[in-house]
Order: C-alpha cells, then sequence, then structure tokens
C-alpha cells in the first residue's frame, strides 16, 4: 500500500501465493509515504487491476540509492513466476505475452534515465495508436482514436 493506490486485494494475495509456492522470500512494505503511476492507472477510465512489486532499497531516488543483491534476485525470481503462472493462465483472466513482459522489465530504464523503456514501449504500440508524445517530464503519452 502507498498513499495513492489502492491494490486488488485477490490479485496481491495471488502474487503472495506464488512466492510462497515457489519459496521466494517477499515482505510487504511498511511506509504509507509516497506512490507510483499505479496511482493514476488504477483509477483512469475503468481501471485497471493493479500491485507493486519491487525492490527495497535504502536511500530510493537517490545517487546513494543500495539495495541488496539477494533481494533483486529475488525479486526477479519472482516477477520471473508471476509472468510464467500468467502464460499458463494460472488464476488469471487476461491475456498476455510472457516475451513482451521480459523484455520490458529487464530493459534498462533507472530513474532518471529511462529513456530506453520510452523507446522499447514505443516501438511495441506505435502500430496500434493514432499519436505518440512525450510530455516534458519525459511520460510517454499515447493516443488512440474511438
Amino acid at each position: 500500500m502507498d498513499r495513492t493506490t489502492l491494490f486488488d486485494m485477490e490479485f496481491r494475495k495471488r502474487i503472495t501465493k506464488i512466492a510462497e509456492e515457489n519459496h521466494i522470500p517477499y515482505q510487504y512494505r511498511k511506509s504509507s509515504m509516497g506512490g507510483n503511476d499505479s496511482g493514476k492507472i488504477h483509477t483512469t477510465k475503468e481501471g485497471s487491476v493493479t500491485a507493486t512489486i519491487s525492490v527495497p532499497c535504502r536511500n530510493i531516488h537517490s545517487p546513494t540509492s543500495v539495495m541488496s543483491k539477494q533481494d533483486y534476485e529475488n525479486t526477479y525470481k519472482l516477477l520471473k513466476t508471476i509472468l510464467l503462472e500468467y502464460e499458463k493462465g494460472g488464476n488469471f483472466n487476461m491475456k498476455f505475452n510472457s516475451q513482451l513482459m521480459e523484455e520490458l522489465v529487464t530493459t534498462y530504464g533507472p530513474s532518471g534515465n529511462e529513456d530506453n523503456i520510452r523507446i522499447y514501449i514505443k516501438e511495441q504500440i506505435e502500430d496500434y495508436v493514432d499519436k505518440i508524445e512525450v510530455d516534458s517530464l519525459g511520460n510517454l503519452i499515447a493516443r488512440k482514436k474511438r
């Protein structure tokens, strides 16, 4: 939980169950400060089921941010396992492309240097939208006429 997002509890329980079934350590965020893009995504138009999975870090968003390599590896393992569950249709009600998701989550894009992520997403969506632009904050905005 953070101050901008209400996560879907069933989705959160499913993620936790996947971690436990695969002996992947996890922890819940203890702070109620901060937020992320899912705060806007889950309330836009008809909304979207959201959950945030992140690597625990000290001094996040600073030049001295520190994380445990083991935490990074466990987070990556959890994400890959979730993606495999999606691909198999394991209790998730959505169409899924695990190769696309793996390429997205492994594309280099640390905070403040998201150019590669932006380029990758633009290449993936440009045939499906009418207009793509980048705003002054670096957000990729895609528009499709109905």
